[in-house]
């Protein structure tokens, strides 16, 4: 995100207007999700920046025959962290103010691997999906693309470098240059295409699969002037509008469902491309050049910053945003954006301490008035910011971080259970009724994955994923997974996905003296359909079928007496290849039943209504109304499905029955808070907290009449 001066030797404002272009279809994906792929205008920026960057990097290299690193980096380090630093500071103090602790901790090392330019690979590791629905990311997740950016000029000027030592002409050196980046751009481009399909997150995030795009707005600064010279007026309006065209077009053609970034990033890739190409556009350039175009161009960045966190904590304080708070989210962030660059980008840009060789470059490449420095030394508070800096990177070791390890089991003592559904049904509406946060156990705060209901179902290997060796992973959980008492003589096997795990901690003592085996696969269900997995690992749809059908074996092997089946909304959703979710739903869990005809008894366990998970709707400053909700029309839809399939197994004279839990979450208004009786109900969207789970123990009796 440089200045938009070209090796043509003079200041192109159409690409001041291109940025405009860029981050308004950002701001405009991720405000008002339209249009829906807006998401394409990073890779505008990805493509601008590698044609500015490379321009500036060949004009010093004709001038002065090398690259001065220290002016490079200085200039890079000037332009991008200082506005970088200001947001992160500024976001990571509202997190402290607004989130509980252990949402703000997170937040706040977000930040740290942000100001290090290692987001990215931060989100690969904890496998965030860029499109996900299920959570509110962190305020920071928008800087992986400014890691992407750092990462990728951290060997670019080098390889500029290594070419300038082998090839001393001119000409000479940008061909080998154009044929380098040709092939390294091909390389990328097709690893894109290949993790797209194989490990979407990965491919979203990775400097590898994106460094294509940067290699792409280089070649366009590699071109000699004398191609596009031998090119009249109108063919260069013609690829200009052609460009911006293909730009405007893949906003709207691309969707989160889209294959990204291969192939289809390829679009808004030479549609910039095009446009930084063709730089004599005539009349036409006024559409990226008219007053507006250049105010959010010249802002761009800052804009990029700041409207990311101001949509967060809009979505957290408000998560059902009105007309009027959109507009003011939108006002507030452009009033933001201007400030920074008012006040922090433009100063230390033109400061003391950036401008010696700086402007010993542009005065040589850009016909653009020179700013005069300024009085204030710069130079001096960016020394004192990095101080700052530097003692704030080595305090943070020292705070409570979150772990990334296998968490360990929940050591809350638990509370007693509910006596019966009617004192639960009261505790559900004391809850619904409060208008501040009592104290609760574990704290709703403090809640991490080692409060989860499935701690027990990872201490005792009872939930797997479907890769691998399916038939050694099934085995191995039937052998692993033994609760209650092992040798209880009657047995009880339970089956489905990570919510049929989360029942163990209240099955347990609803099931006193029985022996439960458990065999859970992760985002697998226990109807009988074809899914997907949240991260569209294409390879689950087959994995999970044999998965399933393994486990439906081995639990016919171990001659139960009851089979629970239990299934997640969310596999509900992500049903493949039908236009009735519901009907598909209904024969899916039909077939499982039919599955397990030689079972005594089979019960389907509803699963818990969805909601926003205690870390993304749990604030300091707002009441518990925040984290309540009512049933989804999924899991609406859901329930009626497996319910209508159990009724017409029992109809058939097979003891099945379908269990409804409805009213251990929702109060009688409908309302379903997010805790009861001092416990938290969930952790996450989905998963019950192991106390909860614990507490449903005598209800859960009661429904199942073992």
């Amino acid at each position: 995100m440089s200045t938009p001066t070209t090796t043509r030797g003079h200041f192109r404002t159409d690409i001041e207007g291109l940025r405009s272009v860029a981050v308004l279809l950002v701001v405009g994906s991720h405000l008002i999700v339209w249009p829906e792929g807006g998401f394409i205008g990073v890779d505008v920026f990805f493509v601008i920046s590698g044609y500015l960057i490379t321009g500036i990097l060949i004009r010093q290299l004709e001038l002065k025959g090398t690259i001065s690193f220290v002016d490079f980096y200085r200039r890079r380090f000037l332009r991008i962290v200082p506005a970088a630093l200001i947001v992160l500071a500024v976001t990571t103090i509202a997190s402290w103010l607004v989130f509980f602790p252990v949402r703000a901790i997170e937040t706040t090392w977000d930040a740290v691997f942000s100001a290090a330019f290692v987001e990215n690979w931060n989100l690969i590791r904890r496998g965030t999906q860029y499109f996900a629905t299920t959570s509110v990311p962190s305020p920071f997740q928008h800087y992986w693309s400014l890691s992407v950016e750092e990462q990728f000029y951290l060997l670019w000027p080098w390889l500029l470098i290594l070419a300038a030592a082998l090839f001393r002409s001119s000409a000479a050196r940008r061909r080998a240059l154009i044929v380098g980046l040709l092939i390294g751009v091909a390389v990328s481009f097709v690893a894109a295409c290949v993790e797209s399909e194989l490990r979407p997150t990965f491919a979203y995030f990775s400097t590898t699969t994106r460094a294509w795009e940067l290699g792409a707005g280089a070649l366009v600064a590699l071109v000699p002037k004398s191609v596009s010279a031998a090119l009249g007026g109108r063919a260069h309006a013609v690829i200009w509008l052609t460009g911006l065209g293909v730009i405007v077009a893949s906003a709207f053609a691309i969707t989160e469902s889209t294959t990204f970034p291969g192939p289809w990033a390829a679009l808004p890739v030479l549609g910039t491309s095009a446009i930084l190409f063709s730089d004599r556009p005539g009349r036409w350039q006024f559409a990226l050049t008219n007053p507006v175009a250049r105010f959010f161009g010249k802002i761009s960045y800052s804009l990029y910053l700041w409207h990311w966190p101001v949509i967060i904590f809009l979505v957290v304080m408000s998560p059902s945003q009105t007309p009027w708070q959109l507009a003011l989210a939108f006002v507030g962030m452009v009033v933001l954006s201007a400030l920074s660059y008012r006040f922090i980008e433009t100063p230390f840009r033109h400061s003391r301490f950036g401008s010696a060789g700086a402007e010993r470059v542009f005065a040589s490449v850009s016909d653009s008035p020179k700013r005069p420095t300024r009085a204030l030394r710069w130079d001096r508070v960016l020394g004192a910011s990095l101080a700052l800096a530097l003692v704030v990177a080595c305090t943070l070791p020292w705070a409570p971080r979150p772990s990334f390890a296998k968490p360990q089991p929940n050591q809350v003592a638990g509370a007693p259970s509910f006596p019966s559904a009617d004192e639960l049904a009261r505790a559900l509406t004391t809850a619904a009724m409060s208008t501040s946060w009592p104290d609760l156990s574990p704290p709703i705060g403090n809640l991490t994955r080692a409060d989860s209901s499935l701690s027990q179902a990872w201490e005792h290997g009872c939930l797997s994923d479907t890769s691998g060796d399916i038939a050694a992973k099934v085995k191995r959980m039937s052998a692993q997974c033994v609760l209650g008492d092992p040798a209880g003589d009657r047995t009880a096997v339970v089956l489905g996905d990570s919510i049929a795990a989360s029942w163990l901690p209240a099955l347990e003592p609803a099931l006193a003296g029985w022996r439960i085996i458990a065999i859970t696969f992760q985002s697998c269900p226990a109807a009988d359909v074809t899914v997907d997995e949240a991260s569209r690992h294409r390879a689950f749809r087959d994995e999970c079928d044999s998965a399933r059908t393994a486990a439906v074996d081995r639990a016919l092997a171990a001659s139960p007496d009851l089979v629970v089946l239990s299934s997640a909304v969310g596999s509900f959703e992500r049903q493949v290849g039908t236009a009735d979710p519901g009907g598909s739903w209904r024969a899916g869990t039909a077939d499982m039943l039919r599955a397990l005809a030689g079972v005594p008894r089979t019960l389907v366990l509803e699963s818990p209504p969805e909601g926003p998970a205690p870390i993304d709707c749990a604030l300091r400053v707002l009441s518990p109304a925040t984290c309540e909700t009512t049933p989804s029309e999924a899991w609406e839809a859901k329930s009626a499905a497996e319910a209508a399939a159990a009724r017409a197994e029992a109809v058939s004279g097979r003891d099945v029955e379908f269990i409804s839990t409805r009213a251990w979450f929702c109060a009688p208004s409908g309302v379903c808070p997010i805790f009861a009786a001092g416990t938290p109900i969930r952790v996450d969207r989905g998963h019950l907290s192991s106390a909860y789970s614990e507490r449903l123990g005598i209800v859960l009796a009661a429904a199942i009449r073992p």
